[in-house]
Formats: C-alpha cells, sequence, structure tokens
C-alpha cells in the first residue's frame, strides 16, 4: 500500500499506523497467506537521486507499483510544491507522466500530486482511504497554501459522497489507527477471506506462501554453486545432502532459492505448525500428486528437522519407508543435530551422503541483501551507508541482519537517519543489538507490557496462544497497542 501525507505534521500518525497497526494487520495477512507492506517514503530517497530531480519519479513509480492500494492522510499542512526546476532534468519522468509539468505549474503540493494521481486519475478500480485530521488546519500558513489546504480537503470530501474513495475524521494518532485497521481488515476480508478448505489444503497452499517468502531473501551464490556441482556428480546415484547450521545462516533461504523453479523439487518447510513426520509425508504425498511426478523424479527437500517433536520422529526411520526409497533428499537442520541425523541417514541403504554448512556471505553480497530488502519497502541508502553496513561483523549472520533491517524501516526521520544507523554499529555482539531493539520497543509500547510479553515466552517451549496473551497482556491483538 502507498501512503500519502505531509511529513512535518504527521510524523506522529505515521509512526503510530507503521509501528502499532501495520504489524497487526500483517499477521492477520499472513494468517491468510497474503503480504502486506507499505511503502512509506520519509525516507529512502538518496540525496544524489533528489539532486537528479528523481524524487516525482520515484514517487509516482511506487503509486503504480502499489495500485490498486492507496492510504492518504490530511492534516494541518499542505506540503511541498515543487517547482519546474525539480523536474528541469528528468526527461524519463516527463514522458512517463507528461501532465506533472501542468500540475506544478498550477502549484500543487506534491502530497496532492500523489492524492490526485493515485486515486482520481485511476482508470481502474482503487481501493483508496483518506484520513482527514480535525484541527484548525494551516492557520499559520499564508492565506494561498490555506486554501489549497481546503480545497483539497474538500476534493476529498467530494470524492467520498460519490463513491470513489472512503473518508474518515480522526483527532488522535490512537483513533487513526482504529479507522485504518478496521478498513483494512474489512478489504482483506473482501479480497481475501480466511480458507475454508480442509487442512491439507491449507498445509499446502500456506507451504507455498512460505517459499515465496524465503524466495524474496538473497541466497549465498557460492552456495547455490556448491549443491549445483553435488548435483552434477551424484546424477547417476541416489542420494542424501545434510545442510547444516545455526539460526541466520541462510540454510531456508538456500534450499529455497536453489533451482526454484524447477518443478521435480518439493519443498517442504517444517515450522510450529507442521511438525511431525506424518504432517510432511502428508504434504509430499499431495504434492508429488499434483504435479504428477513418480517418487524417482523427485527431489524433496526438507528444511529445519529440528522442529520435528519426538525422538523418533528425529531419528529418521520414516524416510526408510519404501515409497521414499527412489526419492533423493534434501535435509536441513542446526548443526547440533548433524550427528543424529547422520546415525539416521547411514541406515538408508545405497545412497551418497554429503553435509556442508552455508559459506559467510562476503561484504558485497551482505550489500545486495541489504539493498534488495530496503527496495521491498521502496527505500534506499546512500554508497557510504551500504559500505557500513555491509562490513559490519555481526550482519555476517542474516537473521542479526534482518533484525537491523526490521527496524530500519520502521524508522521515520530522515535527518536522523545516519545517527541511527551509527547507534545499531557500534553494539559489539548480539546481545547488545537485541537489547536496543528491546528498549525501543519498550519505548513504543510501554516496559510492563513488553516484559509480561517477553516474561511469558521465556516459560514456554513453542510460544503461547494468542488469546491468552491478550488475556494477560490486555493487547486486543498481538503487536498492535492500539486496542481496537
Amino acid at each position: 500500500m502507498f501512503l500519502s501525507s505531509t511529513f512535518q505534521d504527521m510524523q506522529a500518525e505515521r509512526d503510530y499506523l507503521v509501528k502499532n497497526t501495520f504489524p497487526a494487520i500483517m499477521q492477520i495477512a499472513r494468517r491468510r497467506n497474503v503480504e502486506f507492506s507499505v511503502v512509506d517514503l520519509r525516507w529512502g530517497v538518496t540525496e544524489e537521486e533528489a539532486h537528479e530531480g528523481k524524487v516525482i519519479e520515484i514517487c509516482l513509480n511506487q503509486i503504480e507499483d502499489t495500485r490498486p492500494f492507496f492510504i492518504g492522510l490530511i492534516g494541518d499542512r499542505y506540503g511541498w510544491c515543487p517547482i519546474e526546476a525539480d523536474i528541469a532534468s528528468n526527461q524519463r519522468l516527463l514522458n512517463a507522466y507528461p501532465w506533472v509539468k501542468e500540475s506544478i505549474a498550477s502549484g500543487l503540493s506534491m502530497t496532492e500530486i500523489e492524492m490526485r494521481f493515485g486515486v482520481f486519475m485511476a482508470e481502474k478500480q482503487i481501493f483508496a482511504n483518506f484520513y482527514l485530521k480535525d484541527g484548525n488546519g494551516a492557520s499559520d500558513q499564508p492565506e494561498a497554501i490555506q486554501n489549497k489546504l481546503r480545497s483539497l480537503r474538500e476534493m476529498v470530501e467530494k470524492k467520498g459522497e460519490e463513491g470513489v474513495c472512503n473518508v474518515s475524521h480522526f483527532g488522535s494518532p490512537k483513533q487513526l489507527g482504529q479507522h485504518v485497521y478496521r478498513s483494512l481488515v474489512a478489504l482483506m476480508d473482501e479480497l481475501y477471506p480466511e480458507s475454508q478448505a480442509d487442512p491439507l489444503h491449507v498445509t499446502m497452499d500456506k507451504q507455498v506462501y512460505l517459499v515465496r517468502q524465503m524466495q524474496q531473501i538473497y541466497a549465498n551464490r557460492s552456495a547455490i554453486q556448491m549443491l549445483d556441482s553435488w548435483l552434477k556428480e551424484c546424477k547417476e546415484t541416489k542420494w542424501c545432502w545434510f545442510i547444516g547450521g545455526g539460526s541466520g545462516e541462510g540454510k531456508t533461504a538456500l534450499v529455497c532459492n536453489w533451482r526454484k523453479d524447477d518443478p521435480h523439487i518439493i519443498r517442504t518447510l517444517l515450522n510450529e505448525e507442521l511438525h511431525t513426520s506424518a504432517e510432511a509425508i502428508a504434504h509430499f504425498e499431495a504434492e508429488r500428486e499434483k504435479r504428477g511426478l513418480q517418487p524417482g523424479e523427485v527431489i524433496w527437500i526438507i528444511d529445519g528437522l529440528d522442529y520435528l517433536e519426538t525422538d523418533e520422529d528425529r531419528s529418521l526411520q520414516w524416510l526408510k519407508d519404501e515409497k521414499l526409497q527412489e526419492v533423493n533428499l534434501i535435509l536441513t537442520s542446526r548443526s547440533n543435530e548433524y550427528e543424529k541425523i547422520a546415525q539416521g541417514i547411514a541406515q538408508m541403504k545405497n545412497r551418497v551422503f554429503r553435509s556442508a554448512t552455508p559459506p559467510i556471505p562476503a561484504a558485497n553480497e551482505i550489500r545486495e541483501i541489504t539493498i534488495a530488502y530496503l527496495h521491498h519497502f521502496a527505500k534506499g541508502l546512500s554508497d557510504a551507508q551500504l559500505d557500513r553496513i555491509a562490513r559490519f561483523p555481526l550482519f555476517k549472520n542474516i537473521l542479526v541482519l534482518q533484525y537491523f533491517l526490521q527496524e530500519l524501516v520502521q524508522f521515520g526521520v530522515y535527518e536522523e537517519l545516519d545517527n541511527y544507523i551509527d547507534t545499531y554499529l557500534r553494539v559489539n555482539n548480539t546481545e547488545e543489538l537485541i537489547s536496543l531493539i528491546l528498549d525501543r520497543l519498550e519505548k513504543d509500547y510501554g516496559e510492563k507490557n513488553v516484559r509480561t510479553y517477553f516474561g511469558m515466552l521465556s516459560l514456554t517451549s513453542c510460544g503461547i496462544p494468542e488469546l491468552e496473551m491478550q488475556v494477560f497482556t490486555g493487547l486486543n491483538t498481538i503487536c498492535c497497542h492500539c486496542r481496537v
């Protein structure tokens, strides 16, 4: 979704949505195998791009990419009004959006240009929600600016009455969060209703979704080349490979991205929802039949053996089933499971066994991972910022890097971005980085709530059902403090 508003007067509202409302929507979306993200351009356009006149082009391109979904916030300011000099050097913009020149000549703000283009100039159906802040408006600004802001609000109200968009009013960030939450849940119910399919089909859909998610994550090229080499060497024999390593070292990303378009590879990602051998086999057989494959044609990837619940399942005796004798296997788990897995594989006859851990990513690969991750949120960093991140030793662990990038994308003040990055790059170990994240969570959601949440999790082996967490913390939706 594209989030449009002025920046100066809407920081608190944007922060509330990014840190409270949108995470709650993401949780609901993931349960329906839907990925939800928001383009929030408070930062992400580099100084170099700004000097080249690309600011307007980037904004309009992002609106195109996120159609038909749009959120508009109108507060007390009218916003930055670009001038002809801001676009004079960007012929690509003028070719793609020739009407922009007239809009700028008319003195429209960038916010109004976004709203007109994103919603009112759309040729197809748009799912647009506007939220108008109650108050005195731009009373401290020139009368001409106040008139433009009033005109924009009136246009949006009129379009709402005509059914072009939905319009709501709010008085506080929390009230805005409640409105946005309700409208997005209603939209999701309309477009992506909860599945009524049988459990096996729900599992199959979830697995497709999880694999696609992992395929958005960068996979180490040298590790992919290693598997390609193994496959070439083992082509005439039956084999079983094991990929081990610690959390965040890239095992799942590797096996999801290796030969990702090969229909002969069935990928089963074990997790909190799929964690028994019976469930894994049921998923495998259903996928094999769906694709019309014989066992001898299949490579079965089973990721995350450490999720298996029982010692019997972890012994891998179930992989000795006669129906699986012709299936080539790739297994992944934490390295501390290696001896147990090796013992299980040793009981499988006539298989070539190989094992490895994913190579540590080089600085240029960490840079590429960072660029790809931020691109998903329409954000970018300068070369200097990217180089500092790529050289930071802790980020050789991709999971730790992802923790940092998740913190980065929710940060909303462009002028303080360098200091924010430096704060995280000054830590000496993973524990200190996690402590910074917890400090931020306590600031955003309250120390009591965060301590209760993590204290309860520390007493369990597999987490706590959402309903129980709501009862004990008073939060009606996990990650959402707006109590909707």
